[in-house]
């Protein structure tokens, strides 16, 4: 068998296989105009005739030329490049054909001869991600590394792991799933990236190795689980996709890889009833959204005979929403409906880091609670962001920049620290970030809020913190009041005050 592999412009040509790919993707191509092209590429730079061309390709048939001709129109038109005018295959009148690209040959080494790659089954349906999934596997055709961000729980590795299905096909040596979850620290990266590559590991593996045996490959790698050793990460992701054409790399993450030529892309929570028109749906309208058809299907596992009635769809539309779309959420939520019921549990849910548990056995550690969750990506702040965080607790609705530095801020924490952390807490997926008609505004989902709440009874200076935060909202109460008092038609009361405590701090940037 033909271990060579040829390399032309942004294609990849492998005997072994029986394969053409550009870019990494397998280019469909019949087994005649397949031969025709090995052929041509083999004797790159002759004039290859006619007579050479059916003897190989038809070596037992008799074949018009005009059959011929078509295959070359059909290779022609797969090859055209827009990088380069000049076209590959030449005809020379009365001769034959020629191949006038530069061709590059190398070798596959024997152990590397065909790969086996055993993809994670999923047991669980995907729900709500299907249009996320396609336009992924849409960009990574034309972008060689995209990451995934998002919070915890939110369902980056269910999604990763349905794109890695697909992507499993495109590629002729497949798609490697490679879960960095049990890496304990950055060194141990290498060793769990070349074992799951069927790379032999050695005592010390190195990325130059892991390089080295990745050249020749035309693959898709999935890394999930990136955030705990990024950087390590970045590093091997960039080495290999600047020495191998033909790899395509998708990376999970709760922030960017910040690695070279990176496209990301965040994962927003599942679809969930609107507010306003929540109590008053139906079961048919409720079910309608991803977040409540998860609910659904989670609880009808656990509880025998549930269903959505028009009676409960309320009930249900308001959980949904104060779990804020997260999936893990709310198959946390779905867990408990059996000891407390759709009602009990929405009233539950006041406490909800509490409530919140009893995740599968067999999920990873961080995913048994919500707590847990969250206590994974807090472990990864270091100490400014942990402050800030457990600061921005003392926010109850949307916030900005302003705000922040009027409140987070103290003799301790200066601003420019204050703001550099809130912008790293929104790159790890803590905070959320809106942006309309040119206002940015920021905001803690109501479970993280109460995490931060939590955090912040360890800080020594939370009394000045929630005084400053008080004497921030009675200004903007007395600003309020004066506009009123002014007859301002333009004056709006842009938050109310319930229990002594703000519900809708006003954003303006």
């Amino acid at each position: 068998m033909d271990r060579s592999i040829y390399t032309f412009g942004p294609f990849r040509l492998s005997p072994e296989q029986g394969a053409l790919t550009r870019d990494g993707q397998r280019v469909a191509l019949g087994q005649r105009a397949f031969e025709i092209l090995l052929l041509l590429v083999e004797r790159v730079g002759e004039v290859v005739s006619t007579a050479d061309i059916v003897t190989r390709v038809w070596p037992s048939t008799i074949v018009d030329e005009n059959n011929l001709r078509v295959h070359i129109a059909a290779l022609r038109k797969v090859l055209s490049d827009e990088r380069t005018q000049a076209p590959y295959i030449l005809n020379v009148p009365g001769r034959g054909y020629r191949f006038a690209a530069i061709v590059e040959r190398h070798f596959r080494e024997a152990e590397g001869v065909k790969f086996s790659v055993d993809l994670p089954v999923p047991l669980t349906k995907l729900i709500g991600r299907d249009s996320y999934v396609r336009k992924m596997l849409e960009e990574m055709a034309r972008n060689r590394l995209m990451t995934i961000v998002g919070p915890g729980g939110i369902g980056k590795t269910s999604v990763a792991l349905a794109i890695a299905h697909e992507l499993n096909g495109r590629f002729v040596d497949g798609c490697y799933f490679i879960d960095l979850t049990a890496c304990t620290d950055p060194h141990s990266v290498p060793d769990a990236v070349a074992e799951a590559l069927q790379i032999p590991v050695t005592s010390a593996t190195s990325i130059a190795s892991i390089v080295n045996s990745m050249r020749l490959r035309n693959c898709a790698i999935v890394l999930d689980n990136c955030e705990h050793v990024i950087d390590r990460t970045a590093e091997i992701v960039e080495a290999i996709l600047k020495s191998s054409p033909n790899i395509h790399v998708l990376a999970t993450s709760r922030e960017p890889l910040r690695a070279e030529s990176e496209s990301v892309r965040q994962m927003s929570a599942l679809d969930v009833p609107p507010a306003d028109v929540a109590g008053g749906m139906t079961a048919t309208e409720v079910v309608t959204f991803p977040a409540v058809e998860l609910f659904a299907q989670r609880v009808a596992a656990v509880v025998d005979g549930f269903s959505i009635t028009d009676a409960n769809a309320p009930l249900i539309a308001e959980l949904c929403q104060k779990l804020g779309g997260n999936p893990l959420a709310i198959e946390l939520a779905a867990a408990r409906v059996e000891t407390f019921g759709v009602a009990g549990l929405l009233n539950g849910l006041s406490d909800g880091l509490s409530i919140l548990t009893q995740g599968r056995r067999t999920s990873p550690q961080r995913h048994h609670t919500l707590r847990a969750t969250l206590d994974w990506s807090f472990a990864l702040l270091n100490d400014t962001e942990k402050t800030v965080f457990a600061r921005l607790g003392v926010f109850f609705a949307d916030f900005t920049h302003e705000s922040v530095a009027l409140i987070v801020a103290d003799q301790h924490l200066d601003v420019p620290a204050v703001i550099d952390a809130l912008n790293n807490l929104v790159a790890k997926s803590l905070v959320a970030v809106t942006r309309e008609e040119g206002r940015i505004a920021f905001r803690l989902h109501d479970l993280t809020r109460a995490y931060a709440r939590e955090k912040l009874r360890y800080d020594p200076f939370a009394s000045e913190v929630h005084r400053r935060h008080g004497r921030y909202l009675y200004a903007l109460v007395e600003a309020s009041s004066l506009k009123q008092r002014t007859n301002d038609p333009e004056s709006r009361a842009t938050f109310r005050l319930v229990g002594g405590e703000s519900r809708g701090v006003p954003c303006s940037n």
